[in-house]
């Protein structure tokens, strides 16, 4: 059986990436917060901090071999011009985005190496290549995403280990839930089909790098942004 392990599995995108897998007979582990175990209904839970080396390394050794990684686990905190940032929201956002994203992807490529085998999904963002005031630590987070798949799919390509990225724009999930007043209206207008994307939307497409059918597909950014900003 496939082994996937999906990181911010318990709500949004990642929860979505495990609801389908799940569904497609992947042998699914959830690994997410603690305090969002009760989020991830019966699946199999990992609590793990993505931040925190040993208890990424602690989560993966518990799985086992892991033919699938999927980096769902992020955070932002918009609204604030570059002068405005703090260097606690600054360091918050690289450390899960971006930090978070490389120790997960260090703890499980010896195993898929060794066995040449494996697919890595990392969630970046349409603001990954594009301007937008207000988001320059979510920016440049999920641009070094971007450029730490690319150098990773260059690693493991020979080993058949493949390493891809998804560029989501907006997205329904609890993280967009918390705009404030008059913001989702904003964004919507920048959008051009005209609305935020469904989470299952997204796992769609993560699905597909997931699969044997994505076998010849490495270091791609891929967008469903649904014209955001097209």
């Amino acid at each position: 059986m496939i082994v996937a392990f999906v990181t911010g599995g318990a709500q949004g995108i990642g929860a979505a990436v495990a609801r389908r897998f799940t569904a497609e007979g992947l042998d699914v582990t959830v690994a997410d917060l603690e305090e969002k175990r009760p989020a991830a209904d019966e699946l199999r839970f990992a609590p793990v901090d993505v931040t925190d080396e040993a208890s990424v390394r602690r989560a993966i050794d518990d799985t086992g071999d892991v033919d699938v990684l999927v980096n769902c686990a992020g955070v932002t905190i918009a609204g604030h011009a570059v002068d405005e940032v703090s260097l606690e929201d600054w360091k918050l956002q690289i450390d899960v985005n971006l930090t978070g994203t490389f120790l997960t992807t260090r703890a499980v490529v010896p195993s898929m190496r060794e066995r040449r085998r494996g697919r890595i999904v990392n969630l970046a963002s349409a603001l990954a290549t594009r301007g937008l005031a207000g988001s320059c630590a979510y920016a440049a987070s999920k641009a070094g995403v971007v450029g730490l798949t690319r150098a990773a799919a260059a690693d493991l390509a020979p080993y058949d280990v493949t390493v891809n990225a998804v560029a989501p724009g907006y997205v329904d999930t609890p993280m967009t839930a918390g705009f404030p007043p008059g913001l989702k209206e904003q964004r919507l207008a920048e959008i051009g089909m005209g609305r935020f994307a469904d989470p299952d939307e997204i796992a769609s497409v993560i699905s597909f790098l997931a699969s044997d059918e994505a076998g010849y597909v490495t270091g791609a950014l891929i967008e469903a942004g649904g014209g955001f900003r097209i």
